[in-house]
C-alpha cells in the first residue's frame, strides 16, 4: 500500500492534524522514532482515521496509519506504544523493501501463468498465487511479525516505557476476541500474523533483554507524561461530548 493510494481510498476517514487522536499518536511516537535511530532519515507522521478497526501500519515513507477502534479498545498510553513500536519496528527491519523484491521475483510466474491460462483455459495462474502465497508471502509475513515484535520491544525499552506492555497488547486481543467470540484470524499456520498467545509468550521470552536496555538507558526517572496527556484529552473529549 502506497501513501498516495491510502489517501484516495480514506481520505474522508482521516482525521486532521490538528485532532487530539493525531496530536496524542504523535506525541507517544516521538520517543519511538528517536529511539529506532531513524528519525532524520524520514518525514514520519502520525495518521488517524475515524474507522473502527482495531489494527495500525506504518509505510515505508515514515507514515504511521492508526484507526480508531485501536485507541478507543487499547485506551492505555503504554498498550498504544506497544503497538505504535512494533510498527516501527517493520521500518526499521526495512520489510517494505523486502516486500517489494518478494514481488518482483514472482512477477514474471504470475504473468507466465496467466499467458498459460490464456492459452489453455487451465487456471494456471491461480496455482501460481496459491503457491507464491503459502510457501513465500506467508511464511515471510510471519517471520517479518516477529522480527517487528523484537524490534518494537526493544525500541520500548530504549524509550523508556514499560516493555511488559507488549504482552498486555496481546492479552488485550485475545481478551476481545473472547468478548466478541471472535477467532483471530484462523489457525497460525494459514495466518499473516502469529496468533495472540504465540506472540504474547515469545514476547515474554525476550522482556529481561528489553528489561536490561532499558536500564541502561538512563529510564531510571521515568515520568508520567504521556499518561498524564492522555488523561487531558480523554476529558476534553467528555466535556465536548
Amino acid at each position: 500500500l502506497e501513501w498516495n493510494d491510502f489517501k484516495n481510498n480514506f481520505h474522508q476517514h482521516m482525521l486532521p492534524p490538528d485532532h487530539q487522536y493525531c496530536k496524542y499518536v504523535a506525541l507517544l511516537c516521538q520517543p519511538l522514532v528517536e529511539a529506532s535511530g531513524l528519525a532524520d532519515e524520514l518525514e514520519w507522521e502520525a495518521v488517524v482515521t475515524n474507522l473502527n478497526e482495531l489494527n495500525a501500519m506504518v509505510l515505508p515513507n515514515g507514515k504511521i496509519i492508526v484507526h480508531g477502534g485501536l485507541l478507543e479498545m487499547l485506551k492505555d498510553p503504554e498498550l498504544i506504544s506497544a503497538v505504535l513500536a512494533h510498527e516501527i519496528g517493520h521500518v526499521v527491519a526495512r520489510h517494505g523493501a523486502e516486500k517489494m523484491a518478494s514481488r518482483a521475483f514472482f512477477f514474471p510466474l504470475q504473468i507466465f501463468g496467466f499467458l498459460i491460462t490464456m492459452i489453455s483455459g487451465m487456471p494456471v495462474d491461480y496455482l501460481i498465487d496459491g503457491v507464491s502465497t503459502y510457501l513465500l508471502h506467508l511464511p515471510n509475513s510471519r517471520t517479518q511479525e516477529h522480527e517487528a515484535d523484537h524490534i518494537g520491544l526493544m525500541l520500548l525499552a530504549k524509550a523508556c516505557y514499560n516493555p511488559e506492555a507488549a504482552v498486555k497488547v496481546w492479552d488485550k486481543f485475545i481478551q476481545h476476541e473472547k468478548e466478541t467470540k471472535q477467532r483471530g484470524g484462523g489457525p497460525t499456520f494459514m495466518s499473516t500474523h502469529p496468533g495472540h498467545e504465540k506472540r504474547g509468550k515469545l514476547i515474554t521470552s525476550l522482556l529481561p533483554e528489553a528489561q536490561t536496555l532499558r536500564d541502561s538507558s538512563g529510564c531510571a526517572v521515568y515520568t508520567d507524561f504521556n499518561e498524564n496527556y492522555y488523561n487531558i484529552i480523554q476529558q476534553k473529549r467528555r466535556r465536548t461530548a
